[in-house]
Formats: structure tokens, sequence, C-alpha cells
């Protein structure tokens, strides 16, 4: 399988680290007496922990607690607690039920979490409101830096450092025509919106999109499309691991793999699910910048 990756191996235990680290250094500059009354920093972490995107929020997750379990809960003299809860998958409402009910009754200083931008966005409000640093740990939309509230930081990634350079080297391979198939929500609309912008700065031509639901998506009529273009490459992206499988069964068993380049976002070929995508992974040609 090749691969457009710079492998940053650690990346996602960092996160525990980021996190940690983030949240002692603000506590101890800001001088919030109630708080250094305490001594204690509380954070909450709102994530994916269960359903089909559950692989965001327990990265996330593992990484907190591994950075603990080596480090211990204490930064200095401040004790860090740290409070989960789950949004089972693409849900806002209840990630922004979530952040109130942690700001305002248990306490929290922090937020952090999110795997998917839409739950990111419903709790920006919140953070803005109570004046609660957020962490985006992996949400990547570009709107959230500095448009949605002054009090998020991300530690992550946004679609454009992955379609950019995809968009590129797309070019250097003699790639001239290209599909895009994306979901339909902020970081599908963002990555087709910089891989078309950089693909077409360069003397390439986008000759079709179409933006396709979060899930449950039968991608036999879309490729159907695809395929009247005939394009010298579709590019691909997909929040979800199972997803991703589906387009790929899909993709073969149409036989448009002997005919057409695949090019898509490293969520495609995510350590997690390359297992299940056995011999369908073998030729993909991904972009990302970090491997787990």
């Amino acid at each position: 399988m090749k691969s457009f990756q710079n492998l940053q191996s650690g990346m996602r235990r960092r996160f525990g680290a980021v996190l940690t680290a983030f949240a002692a250094g603000f506590f101890m500059s800001a001088g919030a007496t109630p708080v250094a009354a305490e001594d204690v920093v509380r954070v909450g972490v709102i994530g994916e922990f269960s359903g089909a995107f559950a692989a965001y929020g327990q990265q996330s997750r593992r990484a907190i607690e591994l950075f603990m379990k080596e480090h211990g809960d204490k930064v200095g003299s401040t004790r860090v607690e740290v409070l989960y809860r789950d949004t089972t998958g693409l849900n806002p409402e209840v990630s922004r039920r979530a952040a109130q009910e942690l700001v305002t009754r248990e306490n929290v200083q922090f937020l952090a979490g999110f795997g998917l931008t839409p739950n990111a966005l419903a709790v920006a409000p919140v953070a803005t409101q109570t004046k609660t640093p957020m962490v985006v740990m992996n949400a990547t939309a570009t709107v959230f830096v500095p448009t949605r509230s002054p009090y998020i930081v991300r530690v992550s990634l946004s679609q454009q450092q992955l379609a950019v350079p995809l968009a590129k080297w797309a070019l250097e391979q003699g790639i001239k025509t290209v599909y895009a198939i994306v979901p339909d929500y902020a970081p599908g609309i963002d990555v087709e919106k910089y891989f078309t912008q950089a693909f077409e700065a360069g003397g390439g031509k986008m000759v079709g999109s179409v933006h396709t639901p979060l899930g449950g998506v039968e991608y036999a009529p879309y490729l159907q499309r695809v395929a009247a273009e005939k394009p010298d490459a579709i590019f691909f992206m997909s929040p979800s691991g199972d997803q991703g499988l589906q387009f790929l069964k899909a993709f073969r068993g149409r036989g448009m793999d002997k005919e057409v380049k695949l090019l898509s976002t490293g969520e495609l070929t995510d350590e997690i699910v390359l297992d299940s995508l056995g011999d369908d992974a073998l030729g993909l040609i991904t972009s990302m910048h970090y491997s787990a």
C-alpha cells in the first residue's frame, strides 16, 4: 500500500500530554483563586466513545489514560481530574448538553475531546458563554480557529493540510481530471474545497463532485455518475472506516480500480480499519501527516 504519510507515531499518545500540560499551564498562569484553593483542575472530555465513530473517542481516551498512568495525575501540586461524557456518535445536541452539564454541575475548568466537527461546533457557544477553554483533539473543519470561539485551541489538524499536498502530488503523477466524493458535513466540504483549489491552480480539472450522507450510504449510484465522466482519478473522503470499507467494496466491485485511480485522506487507511480492508487496501494512495 502506498501512503502519503509523514509518520508521527507518538501523536495520539501526546494528546494526553498536551491536554494535561495545557490545563495545568493555563490554570497556573490564570491564577484563578477558587481553583487554586482546591488545588484541583477538572477537565471534561466529550467524545464518541461508542457507536460508529468510537475509534476517535477511544484513541483520545486511551492516550489520556496512558499519559496519566505513566506520569500520575499531578502537575506540581495541582491534581488533574478527568470526567468523560459519551456522545455515542454524531450528536450535536447531546454534545451541547454534556458540555453544559460538565461546566455548570461538575464545575470543570476545561472542555476537551471532540472527534467530529458537528459535535464540537455545538459546544463552541457553551465555551464562549462560560469562558471555558476548549481543546479540540480531532475535529478537522477549518471553521474552528478563530471564527467560532476565542476559547478554542485545536491540537490535531485541518483538512487543508491533507488536501493540498495530495492535489499537488496528483498533478505530479500526470493526473489531469478528478471527480470528488465527500460526505456532506464541514470537513468533507472543506477537503473538497482545498483539494479543488490546489488541483485547478496547477492545471487540473475537477469534472464533478457529490456530497453523500454521513451514514448508510449506497455508493453504486454515485459511482455510476463517476463512470460517465471518465476521470483519471476519484478523490474520496469518509469520516469512518466502515463507510470507507463499503465504498471500496463498491469501487472494486464495479471494476473501477482497473480504470480509475483512487485518492483519499488518511481516514480511509487508518490502522484501526486496515485489517478489515485486507487486499482492498492494496494500491491506495492516501494523505495523512501522522500514523497512530
